[in-house]
């Protein structure tokens, strides 16, 4: 098994993500980043499981 599978690249970008709008104060950003780092979260966990 790989260790940075795609779905493990998109849960990285998104936490990135994240934290660089938070640092800037771009509020308006976090909401939807939120939502597609549980997204993928849900995914990757659903492939791991199966």
């Amino acid at each position: 098994m790989k260790l940075a599978t795609p779905r493990a690249k998109l849960l990285e970008n998104q936490a990135g993500a994240i934290v660089v709008h938070a640092r800037r104060k771009e509020t308006k950003a976090l909401p939807m980043n939120v939502v597609l780092l549980l997204l993928a979260a849900f995914v990757a966990a659903g492939r791991f499981a199966g």
